[in-house]
């Protein structure tokens, strides 16, 4: 689980989404900024576009923040990042989120 000391909070949401630029793969989006107020900071985004049912929406984010908490010791301060989910994503198994989401933050150099 991702400590709330590591979320992006709703006041840094809109200036952290000017800030950052866009990955992309099947279906996630990441939108990171290198140079963010906070210290690796991390939000996961599923809209009612991927899921009516908050049940799947809510695994889906537990899912990504459980992925990405072994992870933070690597990435470099003053890292924010947001995940953006695809609806494709539904019904995919942790091990291949888990392959995406991290083949995305070496992309976008994160880790």
């Amino acid at each position: 689980m991702l400590p709330p000391k590591n979320r992006i909070n709703k006041k840094l949401f809109p200036e952290f989404m000017k800030k950052a630029k866009t990955f992309s793969s099947d279906n996630l989006n990441l939108k990171v900024a290198y140079s963010c107020q906070k210290n690796k900071s991390f939000a996961f985004v599923a809209s009612l576009k991927v899921s009516k049912k908050a049940v799947e929406r809510n695994k889906l984010k537990r899912r990504a923040r459980a992925i990405t908490y072994p992870l933070l010791e690597r990435v470099p301060a003053g890292i924010c990042a947001a995940i953006f989910f695809k609806p494709a994503i539904i019904g995919k198994k942790y091990a291949e989120i888990k392959d995406e989401l991290t083949i995305l933050y070496k992309k976008a150099k994160i880790i």
